[in-house]
C-alpha cells in the first residue's frame, strides 16, 4: 500500500503503542521468506512504519514509571512514531 501510496498515514487512537516492538517483529519474521514473491513491496514491512504509522499512547502502555517512559520509547525505537509523547 505504501508503494503505491507514499503519502498514506495512518494513527491509532485508541493506545497499543507497546504493542508495535512485538509486532513489528512478527511483521519481519513472516514477512522475510516471502520478499521474493513480492516485488510490489521490496523492503522489510517494519521498514514502512516510520513516517506512515503513528501512535496515541495510552496512558496503560509502556511502563508505569512516567520517568522511564521517554527512555522506553526512545530504545525501541517508537518514539518517532508516538503522537502526544
Amino acid at each position: 500500500v505504501f508503494e503505491r501510496l507514499p503519502s498514506l498515514k495512518f494513527v491509532w487512537a485508541d493506545g497499543a503503542a507497546d504493542l508495535l516492538t512485538p509486532f513489528m517483529w512478527r511483521m519481519d519474521c513472516f514477512g522475510r521468506p516471502h520478499l521474493e514473491q513480492t516485488p510490489w513491496a521490496p523492503t522489510m514491512p517494519s521498514d514502512y512504519l516510520p513516517g506512515h504509522v503513528f501512535f496515541v499512547q495510552g496512558s496503560l502502555d509502556g511502563p508505569g514509571d512516567v520517568d522511564f517512559a521517554g527512555e522506553w520509547a526512545g530504545f525501541t525505537g517508537k518514539d518517532d512514531m508516538v503522537m502526544y509523547g
